[in-house]
């Protein structure tokens, strides 16, 4: 919904900024509530990682939407890390997909000022059916990969910010964004930062 209100080309600030940062504040959370240990060398790599997308300050309009990710992203991780390793994920996350249903449409309703139903659903194209499949493979990914073992703050790092470098490069051939030398600079050092926290 930020994409779509703030424009294509702000598709890099969001991967520059958002996802960092969301790791940033699991690798916080999971010291407390899982207890893992976060090693000198690893924290090393986050900041290697971290830092190349390091970006300046936004007006309140461009920073609430982030933080709301970040908040999500964060109560996310925890939910699904927590998921009972003998539960079926795909019942887990039927449940998930009902509960996020009922949510959203309460707040479609209380949204308010909306024409016949049918026409608003003439509003809408692909994108609905293809972003609900990317979420159920989403989920289901990230479930299965906290029981192989992965730790909170591991999966969250190299998940995000792989995905922060990945992005960089799906703004500049898709939606002809921008690509400069510092940048690939940036990637590299993001690279070498996801190696020190193996």
């Amino acid at each position: 919904n930020y994409m779509k209100h703030t424009g294509k080309n702000h598709l890099k600030k969001v991967a520059r900024s958002v996802f960092p940062l969301a790791s940033r504040s699991i690798l916080i959370y999971n010291q407390f509530s899982f207890k893992e240990r976060v090693s000198t060398y690893r924290q090393s790599g986050f900041c290697l990682a971290v830092f190349p997308f390091r970006t300046g300050g936004f007006m309140f309009s461009y920073i609430w939407p982030i933080v709301m990710v970040i908040l999500a992203n964060v109560v996310y991780n925890i939910a699904t890390k927590s998921t009972p390793s003998g539960a079926s994920a795909f019942l887990s996350l039927a449940v998930t997909y009902l509960t996020a249903a009922l949510c959203a449409i309460l707040l479609y309703l209380a949204q308010g000022g909306h024409q016949k139903l049918s026409f608003e659903l003439s509003k809408l194209n692909w994108t609905s059916f293809a972003l609900g499949i990317s979420v159920v493979a989403l989920e289901f990914g990230y479930i299965h990969v906290y029981r192989a073992g992965w730790t909170v703050n591991r999966a969250s790092l190299v998940a995000n910010i792989a995905l922060a470098c990945i992005l960089v490069f799906v703004g500049f051939f898709l939606y002809k964004e921008s690509l400069s030398i510092k940048q690939i600079f940036g990637i590299g050092i993001c690279i070498v930062g996801l190696f020190l926290l193996k």
